[in-house]
């Protein structure tokens, strides 16, 4: 085995250190996969000006029909502007440490698989026939959907907010207080694809989506043994979590979370024009340089997604 340079060292501590004071910190170490996916996300963006890594990502409405399944799941890595990307990570960044924290490095893993699907499908069908030209790129989408799973759970404890003393809002229906606000500061998002990601944070909040991103726990075992080699290259000023660590806890949170449920319930465009998140794109526009733009053109920005 190689030791690690000094230089390779010194900038994992850099590193470190920077994660300390941007991510969320449990026992003294950020979570592995969401500093892992911040630096991800930035690599893409910075991928993207010498590639067209963001035309072969973007989301558009025959993505399904065209089994483009790259398109599908790995749009909401693709951003076109440096703020368009720097929002997305401020938003994401906290619920996904806590929901890594939770559920497994793994788990964390396959959830943000699914809810980009989950969120793409019916985005898709309603853009056949209202915006068949439009494409988006952007993690807004991921956004909203952790912004409405921590609604659900947060109304389970506080039902409601004050916002005035006459103006009182249901905790689980303030994601679409921000879905609100970001259709109106950046008019060119992309509304649908925000809307369908709070849909789809609600439905894994709800235990909708548990068939999906419930396989065995024997077999995410397995999959950790088979790469333990490459989990143990992850640096140590790291957290990995794993599964056989986070399952009983998982599981409890699951039976309380039922629980208090059945107890507890609120009454009441590419040089075809790329916006940002979620961001939309125009297929068909000449600019070529619509995709240095933030919310540019016709297209939406998801989440700014």
């Amino acid at each position: 085995m190689v030791s690690p340079s000094n230089s390779n060292l010194s900038a994992i501590n850099q590193y470190f250190n920077l994660a300390k004071t941007f991510l969320p910190v449990f026992d003294g170490y950020p979570p592995a996969f969401t500093s892992g996916f911040v630096v991800f996300l930035v690599l893409i963006y910075i991928l993207s000006f010498f590639t067209s890594i963001n035309d072969k990502i973007a989301l558009n409405p025959w993505a399904p029909f065209n089994f483009d399944l790259n398109r599908i799941s790995m749009y909401p890595l693709g951003h076109v502007s440096f703020f368009h990307l720097l929002f997305n990570i401020i938003a994401i960044v906290t619920p996904l440490s806590n929901f890594e924290k939770e559920n497994g490095t793994v788990h964390t893993g396959i959830v943000l698989n699914i809810l980009a699907t989950v969120t793409a499908l019916p985005y898709c069908l309603l853009g056949i026939i209202f915006y068949p030209n439009t494409e988006v790129l952007g993690a807004s989408a991921w956004c909203f959907s952790f912004a409405a799973y921590e609604a659900h759970k947060q109304s389970l404890l506080k039902p409601s907010i004050i916002i005035t003393p006459t103006f009182v809002i249901p905790t689980i229906y303030s994601p679409f207080v921000f879905l609100i606000l970001i259709a109106v500061i950046a008019p060119h998002s992309s509304f649908m694809g925000h809307l369908f990601g709070i849909l789809a944070g609600y439905a894994l909040s709800f235990g909708y989506l548990t068939k999906l991103i419930e396989p065995p726990s024997k077999i995410v075992q397995f999959i950790e043994k088979k790469i333990d080699t490459l989990i143990n290259l992850i640096p140590p000023q790291f957290r990995y979590y794993r599964e056989i660590e986070v399952k009983v806890l998982r599981d409890e949170k699951l039976k309380t979370h039922v629980s208090i449920s059945d107890s507890i319930l609120p009454t009441h465009h590419t040089a075809n024009n790329i916006t940002a998140d979620t961001n939309s794109r125009n297929v068909g526009s000449s600019d070529g340089q619509a995709r240095r733009h933030t919310f540019s053109g016709a297209g939406h920005i998801l989440g700014a997604s």
